[in-house]
């Protein structure tokens, strides 16, 4: 099972219609996504819900809006840690599994907006 798959059974099982479910499976990047995804709306003019990771909203809006994708952004999986987790110290090495996909992020929101696939660096809400 892929990602929309799972998606696709988790939305099922919690009551929404598959009927209202738009699941593209044969991408293998957000970009692909977009591009694979935009034949299969209902309406080229419709507003969509997108829902996926808060750190992956940025540049997942930006994508969207380049293609002509009008969204509502929805974002999930927030990760941060109770204050009583929190370590402050400069220990780099440590806390390098915390700060990869931030830093994947905001260099694939950069190489992006380099390449013209996103219209904005970082967008607007």
């Amino acid at each position: 099972n892929n990602e929309g798959n799972i998606a696709q059974i988790l939305l099922t099982n919690l009551g929404i219609n598959k009927q209202r479910l738009i699941i593209e499976s044969q991408s293998r990047n957000t970009f692909e996504n977009f591009r694979l995804m935009k034949p299969l709306l209902p309406k080229s003019d419709g507003v969509y819900l997108l829902v996926t990771s808060a750190f992956h909203m940025p540049r997942s809006v930006a994508i969207a809006r380049k293609q002509g994708v009008n969204v509502i952004a929805y974002p999930v999986d927030y990760r941060s840690n109770p204050p009583e987790y929190r370590q402050w110290d400069f220990n780099l090495f440590d806390h390098l599994e915390v700060l990869e996909p931030a830093w994947r992020e905001w260099v694939g929101l950069t190489v992006y907006y380099w390449t013209g696939k996103t219209s904005d660096w970082f967008p607007k809400p």
